[in-house]
């Protein structure tokens, strides 16, 4: 009987994003053209053509360590990179929050059970990270064809090692950041979350730490290029630790929280 709830309630929320929300997904569409043309008129002044290879790391490259050589150093950072995932982040807490305050009681009534509500909340947060990388995805496959980059392109790293930098580790980190921000977000404001995970992002530009979660979504700042740089695997933990967290308060707000 629960899990027919909570199906019943996923499928609520898929049939809103892909309906009502579904506009709300172009601005990546947007962030990727951009980044695009950006990286092919880099590359072009080299008479080099990228491949989406190339176009696909630069939206999770990130920068190199900030370093202060002298008086005259500039801490830069990476728009792009920042831009698509400030974005997604918004994503994550802008639905779930909003069908909380616009249905509110009469969804707990009719569901019956917070729980379930919150499961499918977080459900949600995955689908809504997911798309967003589908959209990306698609977004630098068009580009290329039109372009006329390679699709497949030969790397020096070990494909599977890469794939899990540049995709399964910041997916998986955007999504358990996205359980958090959903807790916090019931505690207080969503604005107040979303604001938190912009100071780490920018954190992570300027500092190289394990526990800075923005250091995972950045390529040139793993072991893979960057001596000293974070471990994959650590990211992993740190993804895993966030993410029960996050469920865990969100849970137990759920739970206390008086929304009559």
């Amino acid at each position: 009987m629960i899990s027919s709830k909570m199906i019943n309630l996923l499928k609520n929320d898929i049939q809103v994003t892909f309906t009502s929300q579904w506009k709300k997904f172009i601005p990546i569409v947007i962030i990727g053209l951009l980044g695009c043309f950006q990286l092919l008129l880099n590359d072009r002044s080299m008479a080099v053509t990228p491949g989406f290879i190339n176009y696909l790391t630069y939206f999770f490259e990130g920068i190199e360590p900030f370093i202060v050589v002298d008086a005259n150093t500039i801490f830069k950072i990476p728009a792009i990179w920042l831009f698509l995932h400030l974005y997604i982040f918004y994503l994550i807490v802008d639905y779930p929050i909003q069908d909380m305050k616009m249905i509110g009681k009469e969804t707990f009534v009719r569901v019956g059970n917070r729980r379930i509500w919150w499961v499918s909340k977080c459900l949600t947060t995955i689908m809504i990270v997911l798309i967003s990388y589908i959209v990306l995805l698609l977004t630098v496959l068009l580009f290329t064809l039109f372009s006329g980059g390679e699709i497949l392109k030969s790397v020096s790293r070990s494909s599977s090692d890469l794939i899990l930098a540049v995709l399964i580790l910041p997916f998986v980190t955007s999504c358990c950041v996205g359980f958090f921000q959903l807790s916090i977000s019931l505690l207080y404001r969503s604005m107040l979350s979303f604001l938190g995970v912009v100071v780490v992002l920018v954190m992570s530009v300027y500092f190289i730490h394990p526990l800075l979660f923005g250091n995972y979504l950045m390529l040139l700042r793993n072991q893979l290029l960057l001596q000293g740089g974070v471990v994959t695997s650590e990211g992993f933990i740190l993804a895993a630790v966030i993410g029960i967290a996050g469920y865990s308060i969100g849970h137990i707000t759920i739970k206390k929280l008086n929304i009559y």
